[in-house]
């Protein structure tokens, strides 16, 4: 269900999303089809509210979204899904008008969900009967002790956008001020033809590299001065703003956790430029770390896919999918076949010299396998 409903893609997205708004929630639910849709919800678009013991999950998310609704015209209106379990034994979920204010206004549940889903009515429940929100939380860092991070890394934020302004004025130094301005004095073309434009009348001449151009004495008296030709040298040095710029991304990278040796610089022809890239070894150390915050999330959406699922084709407590216990694998960058062999090598030393295990050499060839599994598939 999760592979048909394409929701491994869909992440790919969304985790660029958690890195740069800190914070994205996944809603998931089951189409009258009975397929699982996940739809990303954007932290801008949300209030929330968490237990003080549990800070990182809410458990009161107000969203906000557009919908047509009958009878209030054309246009779509401002709604707020309201869902809440904060309190077990009353969850809420209700749709509102929202007010010029800002407020909850009218309920319209009616309208839009066919009636009120609250209370013992509400739809999202564990087999025992506990509630659940469609909602899971993504957090880029996990911080602990908050429910929104919004202003980590601020700096980086606004350094992305000096970049962007910063290489629109390259690409400006490049267009209108890369090439030497040529001058005369006292001199102007001899033989220009006079041409009839819609402006008016202009003088022009036609050159190319193999003819000669002639000047003539723009005034023929004595003290109309030596006539004179010379060049001011461009207005900017394009490469050595290009440079510095290529510097300043770099320090971005390193503010984000790159590591300085993590970036090479892959230098090619004046046509496509010089980029900075990860190694493939910096990568893998990225998604690694990416992992440790994204995991929690990923093992509570497939847990709650399993629930939503469960209630929607009617499994008895006990049947169905499993509601708890899920782990989430991820797959690594694949290794080329000399960081391979290097790997290899270096595992056999260490089991030849008796500083690792079976299952611990196992689980080094075999990344992102748990050392439980691990182990057990050394002993089959």
């Amino acid at each position: 269900q999760l592979r048909i409903a394409g929701l491994w893609g869909l992440m790919a997205r969304t985790q660029f999303y958690v890195t740069g708004l800190r914070e994205m929630l996944i809603r998931a639910h089951v189409a009258e089809d009975g397929r699982l849709r996940f739809r990303p919800v954007y932290p801008d678009m949300v209030w929330a509210d968490a237990p003080v013991d549990a800070p990182e999950q809410p458990r009161t998310v107000h969203e906000y979204r557009l919908r047509h609704i009958d009878g209030h015209g054309p246009e779509p209106v401002w709604t707020v899904d309201v869902l809440s379990v904060a309190d077990p034994e009353a969850p809420v979920y209700r749709v509102h008008l929202l007010t010029g204010g800002g407020t909850l206004g009218e309920d319209i549940s009616g309208a839009t969900l066919g009636g009120d889903f609250s209370g013992e009515a509400y739809p999202y429940r564990r087999a025992d009967g506990r509630p659940v929100l469609p909602y899971v939380l993504y957090h880029a860092v996990r911080p602990g002790d908050r429910l929104w991070d919004p202003y980590a890394i601020q700096e980086v934020v606004d350094g992305s956008l000096d970049m962007a302004v910063f290489s629109a004025f390259v690409a400006h130094s490049f267009r209108d001020s890369s090439w030497p301005q040529r001058y005369v004095v006292n001199l102007e073309v001899d033989a220009a033809e006079v041409v009839e434009t819609q402006n008016g009348r202009r003088s022009e001449v036609v050159t190319d590299p193999a003819s000669l151009l002639r000047f003539r004495s723009a005034r023929d008296t004595e003290d109309a001065g030596q006539p004179m030709v010379g060049q001011f040298q461009a207005g900017a040095d394009v490469e050595k703003m290009q440079g510095v710029l290529e510097s300043m991304t770099a320090r971005l990278a390193v503010s984000m956790g790159v590591p300085p040796s993590d970036l090479q610089r892959m230098t090619s022809t004046a046509r496509s430029g010089a980029a900075i890239a990860l190694t493939n070894e910096g990568k893998r150390t990225a998604q690694r770390r990416a992992a440790v915050s994204m995991r929690d999330s990923d093992e509570r959406l497939v847990a709650l896919s399993a629930i939503l699922l469960n209630r929607y084709l009617g499994f008895p407590a006990g049947a169905g999918f499993p509601e708890s216990g899920y782990q989430v694998r991820y797959k690594e960058l694949p290794l080329s076949p000399d960081e391979r062999r290097a790997r290899r090598e270096d595992v056999l030393a260490l089991l030849a010299a008796g500083l690792m295990t079976q299952a611990e050499a196992y689980q080094e060839m075999h990344p992102g396998l748990s050392f439980e599994v691990a182990e057990r598939r050394v002993r089959e």
